[in-house]
């Protein structure tokens, strides 16, 4: 939307990027030292380069990074090579935190919390709500439709959207 890509162009763009290095670091010629890197290369290269494979199947699953939830790569020799990529609206990590947040717990922190608690509940108790929210597709493809009840800049920034529908289908906010 324009609120995101005018944040990008003023914020994250590597035209920026370079400007705010060279302001903050004094550094004359920033691009010979500034790469930038999109968040899942980053994990992929990472764990490949170090892990003393000659080749792997490189799996990089996040609650978020860019635009994508979860991608995979090849790794062969010194090349690693995209094969496929996910969005969010097929992240289980997303999904997780806004559960956990939900449940009354802190994101990126409590999720073991939930996780803990997971043994001592019904198991078929939100089983209709939650086959609503997550379908599982062919070849192991996940969708989740929940993440679509973010409509406005306001709900994708706060997930309000979420949390009103895990409130009117789960059980009301903690």
């Amino acid at each position: 939307d324009d609120f995101n890509n005018r944040r990008y162009e003023e914020v994250f763009s590597p035209d920026v990027q370079i400007e705010l290095f060279k302001k903050h670091f004094n550094l004359k010629n920033p691009e010979q030292v500034f790469a930038p890197i999109k968040h899942h290369d980053a994990h992929a290269a990472s764990a490949y380069y170090p892990s003393g494979f000659d080749s792997a199947l490189i799996v990089v699953i996040d609650g978020m990074g860019e635009m994508y939830s979860t991608s995979i790569y090849s790794g062969e020799g010194n090349n690693i090579k995209l094969l496929k990529q996910y969005n969010l609206l097929s992240s289980l990590g997303m999904f997780y935190s806004m559960l956990t947040y939900h449940l009354g717990f802190s994101v990126n922190s409590d999720e073991y919390k939930v996780m803990g608690l997971a043994p001592y509940g019904d198991p078929n108790r939100f089983l209709d709500a939650l086959s609503k929210a997550i379908e599982f597709k062919d070849k192991g493809e996940i969708f989740i439709p929940l993440l679509m009840e973010n409509k406005t800049l306001i709900e994708k920034e706060s997930y309000k959207g979420v949390i009103k529908w895990l409130t009117e289908n789960l059980v009301p906010a903690r």
